[in-house]
């Protein structure tokens, strides 16, 4: 048996060049995200039997099933309108939020990400109040998830685009000063599209928004409620809420009453000052935690690579010379793919997943003898 050759550090270095180069996906966040998604979809699946279904079927010639009965209370009563469930969704919420952030570090034009987020927004808000005006329901969406989200995408990616533009014009100018004309032709300064100071504007900026929620969730004239009078633990005495998008009072309607105008109540709904809608997010706080996600990938993500790359150190490569930790991240994504599909589909799966939903149950409910009533 021939003694395995050791790896020179040319090898190392060359296999690290390959490594960036392949088109590889970082499992860990991958996870989180199909984690997060995963308990979107059972949410709203628990959730449609009290706020959808009712309205949609009804039994025909018989009683209702029930199974159907059952859920339906559970529901309502056992389920959806208890604390434990809203904490656990907002902070699926902040760690997507967080997780979007980290991904601008991967992406390669994060403004055109932004855009198509944003256009599924739109999309979801236009199908939402089509389906409001059919069912004869308020279902109307005026900020949707996916619209805060591209809407914190496209802010986070305008204001890296002007601080590194600012950057090199600063750098720029510094060079000059230094730099003679002669040697200005021969070596002229390079822009860098990747100024590692951006990571601590990017701290910088999440104690803004951070200042700014605040401003908006206590000041009286953005949103009307007295929060030293709350004493409920669960849902209003706990000052975690107001960071998580859950603190801000529901509003019936968008339109012009109670004292407001219409334009001045969408604005303090896509803010965050109130809530609207069935599928509501406001830009405010969940802004911050983008440019905290922002600030986590430009840090642990620096290189591009997996976080698990830390358990190797210096045993990366095995006596053959091939990269361990490539294959382990292979061998995760495989055993773990159920969840890491909906991870990598993200957009789709959220766009998708409720007529997905609709059309299962309707299928089930129609061969248990109940009818579309709408």
């Amino acid at each position: 048996m021939e003694k395995a050759v050791p790896i020179s550090e040319l090898s190392l270095i060359n296999a690290d060049r390959t490594y960036k180069k392949t088109k590889h996906r970082i499992f860990e966040i991958d996870l989180a995200r199909g984690i997060i998604i995963w308990g979107m979809c059972i949410d709203h699946f628990i959730g449609n039997f009290w706020y959808l279904y009712p309205y949609l079927f009804a039994a025909s010639g018989a009683t209702k099933p029930e199974w159907v009965t059952f859920m339906q209370n559970f529901s309502l009563n056992g389920y959806w309108m208890e604390p434990w469930r809203s904490l656990i969704r907002y902070i699926g919420l902040m760690m997507l939020l967080i997780i979007c952030g980290i991904s601008c570090k991967f992406s390669k034009n994060n403004a055109l990400r932004g855009v198509l987020v944003l256009v599924a927004g739109g999309l979801l808000t236009g199908g939402m109040f089509l389906f409001s005006y059919l069912t004869n329901r308020t279902y109307g969406v005026i900020m949707a998830t996916l619209t805060c989200i591209g809407l914190c995408i496209l802010i986070y990616a305008g204001i890296r685009k002007l601080y590194v533009l600012i950057y090199n014009i600063i750098q720029r100018h510094n060079y000059n000063k230094t730099t003679n004309s002669e040697e200005l032709k021969i070596k002229p300064y390079v822009a860098n599209k990747n100024p590692k100071s951006w990571k601590w504007w990017c701290l910088a900026f999440v104690l803004i928004f951070f200042l700014t929620t605040c401003y908006i969730k206590f000041n009286p004239d953005w949103c009307t409620f007295n929060f030293s009078n709350r004493t409920d633990l669960w849902k209003d005495g706990n000052i975690f809420l107001v960071f998580s998008g859950w603190y801000s009072p529901i509003l019936s309607s968008y339109e012009g009453v109670d004292g407001l105008d219409t334009a001045r109540k969408v604005i303090l709904i896509c803010l965050g000052a109130y809530q609207y809608g069935s599928d509501w997010l406001g830009l405010f706080p969940f802004v911050f935690y983008t440019f905290l996600g922002g600030f986590l990938g430009e840090t642990i993500y620096q290189n591009k690579e997996s976080i698990l790359r830390i358990f190797f150190c210096h045993r990366r490569f095995d006596e053959n010379g091939q990269d361990r930790m490539l294959k382990l991240n292979d061998d995760l994504n495989r055993w773990c793919s159920p969840i890491i599909f909906p991870g990598k589909h993200t957009i789709w799966i959220y766009f998708l997943h409720q007529p997905i939903i609709i059309l299962v149950m309707a299928a089930i409910f129609y061969a248990c003898g109940m009818e579309l009533i709408i």
